[in-house]
């Protein structure tokens, strides 16, 4: 949670080189998934947030916690793009 808390603050301080540092660190795990498809979303990057949102949507389909709110959020954020 450290890490996803501090890429945020290195976001908005416009610290660059923390923010790279802290991206090598995120792993491979919803949260930190998430995190960075926020993030993605943040500086316009669009289309890797959704490529994010589209892959934990079609892993967690199957009843997971999850599955819900990543259909939320994904077909809000496909709304937000398309208009």
């Amino acid at each position: 949670m450290q890490t996803r808390v501090l890429f945020h603050v290195a976001h908005k301080q416009n610290n660059e080189e923390k923010l790279m540092g802290l991206h090598r660190q995120l792993q491979d795990v919803i949260e930190d998934q998430m995190c960075l498809a926020s993030m993605h979303y943040m500086r316009s990057h669009f289309q890797e947030a959704l490529d994010i949102y589209k892959r934990y949507l079609v892993e967690n389909r199957y009843g997971n916690f999850f599955s819900s709110e990543l259909k939320n959020i994904f077909f809000g954020f496909f709304f937000v793009v398309i208009i």
